[in-house]
């Protein structure tokens, strides 16, 4: 299946207590939904995915995707894991939910020590033959420590991946992969940063974290890009000044809580070891955004 447009990257919501808080996920669906989103990605970085078991991240699976799927919105759910056994298991488990693809890292604890490029190609080969849902790779070498080379993703693509998003994609990379990929094959980078060079570059989505925040700023550059581009580059500088603001004092998706709970959207909290905005910088930030025209 071919992704279009902006793919937010949803955060989970926690309680204080540090459970699942089930009812703010339906709460951020509800949320992207009512701002115009018809994709969402599901237990990635943002996602706080290694801070959770395999039954919490199941769990989460269970909730969003029924609910996306009624309201007409697609779904990636991530799935990678240190152990095969795992992210065949939760493969198996968002296939079962109608996902519309899975996507997974590299398993990355061993990832600069013994394991090589052969290590990760049975794991990829082992998850595409468990479903029969697009299989897509999640290339994050600043995590994983392991960047997805032309040759490799060649390799990939010979065994049946249908897709990648792209974590360090770059103007000159992003046109050498669409060169080497089908018109079904679903390429978008990971990150906002990436949004314009990828449009332009003939990609036709592109996952944002910065969407949680900021989602009529990062769909109006979406809409404009390829219709009135001076208009989408002004949008572009500001949406960079906005996703500096939330990096600034703590880690963007960290910093999403504040900002959604602040827009009314009741998302709970992170899960240690993440650690929250203090006070002052929560307000900061929110005066920063405010500044931005992001909040009212």
């Amino acid at each position: 299946m071919k992704f279009k447009g902006i793919i937010p990257a949803i955060i989970t919501p926690f309680n204080s207590g540090g459970q699942l808080f089930e009812e703010g996920l339906e709460s951020e669906i509800d949320y992207l939904y009512k701002e115009g989103f018809e994709n969402i990605f599901i237990c990635g970085s943002y996602g706080s995915f290694p801070l959770m078991t395999t039954k919490e991240r199941k769990r989460v699976a269970e909730i969003t995707i029924p609910l996306c799927k009624k309201l007409g919105i697609k779904t990636i759910v991530h799935v990678g894991s240190t152990s095969t056994h795992e992210a065949i298991d939760l493969a198996l488990h968002a296939e079962h939910y109608e996902a519309d693809a899975i996507s997974a890292v590299v398993p990355f604890y061993y990832s600069t020590t013994f394991y090589n490029e052969d290590v990760f190609l049975k794991y990829f080969e082992d998850i595409i033959n468990s479903v029969c849902i697009d299989v897509h790779c999640y290339n994050n070498p600043k995590t994983t420590g392991f960047n997805v080379s032309f040759d490799f993703l060649r390799k990939l693509l010979n065994i049946g991946l249908r897709g990648m998003k792209d974590g360090s994609a770059d103007m000159s990379r992003i046109t050498n992969i669409l060169d080497m990929v089908d018109e079904d094959f679903s390429y978008y980078p990971s990150s906002t940063a990436s949004m314009i060079s990828g449009f332009l570059s003939g990609v036709e989505s592109c996952i944002s974290g910065v969407a949680l925040s900021a989602p009529e700023l990062v769909l109006d550059i979406y809409n404009n890009v390829h219709t009135n581009l001076n208009y989408a580059l002004k949008l572009y500088s500001k949406v960079m000044k906005v996703r500096s603001a939330l990096g600034v004092r703590t880690g963007r998706a960290i910093a999403a809580y504040d900002v959604l709970n602040f827009k009314g959207v009741d998302v709970g909290t992170c899960r240690p070891p993440w650690k929250r905005l203090g006070r002052a910088d929560a307000i900061w930030l929110i005066n920063e955004l405010k500044r931005f025209g992001v909040i009212l």
